[in-house]
């Protein structure tokens, strides 16, 4: 279920548990679900032993894990706001599912990349977005005004050979109807 293909082997995991777990994914769980991390590769807040205060060292890694773990829940609400259906009985048949299932997470994927779930980086991806627009806004007023100079240049050129006598030389195609 959490085992890397040979493919996912060959990226960079430094997260937690990869010492134990090289060829595992890590799960991210509650502080309920104590006794997985000795079954899986798991990640979970630790939790205050009676009568002993965390650490500090422990409370930001405990604020970590939970400000991973809302992006997870931000992530499947966005999933059941978006597709109804994976929120509710899939009464389809079972060879669908998976196809259903991936195809709603990887358009909800886009969507993210589109409209962060964390606001600081919503206003980071609109910041890039109003960038490119304005680049492409100045590139498409340069191209025009070269045309225009272009078509400036040309038509004072023809103005110039008004009279017949400055054409010679000049070869005129004709066309045949």
């Amino acid at each position: 279920m959490l085992k890397k293909s040979n493919e996912e082997l060959l990226m960079d995991d430094n997260g937690e548990g990869c010492g134990h777990y090289p060829d595992s994914w890590g799960l991210l769980a509650e502080k309920g679900n104590q006794g997985a991390a000795s079954m899986v590769r798991c990640t979970h807040p630790k939790n205050k032993q009676r009568n002993v205060e965390l650490t500090l060292d422990e409370l930001v890694r405990n604020g970590n894990v939970s400000s991973d773990r809302v992006l997870v829940e931000n992530v499947f609400g966005r999933t059941c706001m978006l597709w109804k259906k994976t929120h509710s009985k899939f009464k389809w048949s079972e060879s669908t599912f998976d196809t259903f299932t991936g195809t709603c997470l990887a358009l909800t994927n886009i969507h993210v990349d589109v409209n962060p779930l964390r606001a600081r980086f919503y206003k980071t991806v609109m910041g890039r977005y109003a960038s490119i627009a304005d680049r492409e806004r100045t590139r498409r007023a340069l191209t025009q005004r070269r045309y225009r100079r272009k078509r400036e240049a040309q038509t004072a050129a023809d103005m110039s050979f008004s009279s017949p006598s400055q054409l010679v030389g000049y070869h005129i195609p004709s066309y045949r109807v």
